[in-house]
């Protein structure tokens, strides 16, 4: 598959995910113009609950009549159930009409993001859907060392604290912090998939160079 990836020093993330926008319409000319869809706005609407406000029993209560055959084990903590009502309640359909992103997601679910306090306290994450298919995951980049640092750490402990391994923390990146990154945004656009909704392609693979099968 195909990923195209980029960063643009000084850029906010709306104007990254404009520019995002500029580069599907050279692929697809008549695509509308997005719209935007934060994060709490979209489970409010789509899942009936408030992914930020609401106790997590709500959200599990949700989630489990979303879908009730779901593993429990492997959904036990707030993240979990609203990844489960994500991909259950709110991504299918998600940018049929003209496509939508969807911005502001909770700072556990964008370790690399910087966090607006808000309130609600968000990560400045953005994904772009179109047809109810995620085509790009756009962060404004976090930048502070020790910031990075702590929240791998943290990631760590929450993982070990629900019996997860957790992968080693990335020392390198944050050395590469510590020397130095101007304020930045950066994106990563699935190109397959957004060739493969432009031309109506019934399968991704009838769209990738040197795809088997």
């Amino acid at each position: 598959f195909t990923i195209v990836e980029w960063y643009r020093p000084g850029w906010t993330l709306r104007e990254l995910c404009e520019e995002v926008e500029d580069l599907c319409r050279e692929i697809v000319p008549d695509l509308p113009r997005a719209k935007w869809l934060s994060f709490q706005e979209a489970f409010r609407e789509r899942a009936g609950v408030d992914p930020f406000d609401d106790p997590v029993d709500r959200i599990r209560q949700a989630a489990e009549e979303a879908c009730p055959v779901a593993p429990p084990i492997a959904h036990s903590d707030r993240d979990g159930w609203l990844d489960l009502l994500l991909v259950s309640k709110v991504e299918p359909g998600l940018g049929d009409d003209v496509p939508v992103f969807l911005w502001g997601y909770p700072p556990s679910r964008a370790a690399l993001a910087r966090v607006d306090d808000g309130p609600p306290r968000v990560a400045l994450r953005a994904e772009l859907y179109w047809k109810g298919v995620e085509l790009c995951n756009a962060y404004d980049e976090l930048v502070d060392p020790s910031e990075q640092l702590a929240r791998f750490e943290e990631e760590s402990r929450a993982r070990a604290v629900l019996g997860k391994t957790s992968p080693p923390i990335d020392h390198g990146l944050v050395a590469a912090l510590r020397h130095g990154l101007p304020a930045s945004a950066g994106v990563a656009l699935g190109f397959d998939r957004l060739v493969q909704l432009a031309f109506g392609a019934p399968r991704i693979a009838d769209v990738i160079a040197f795809a088997e099968g």
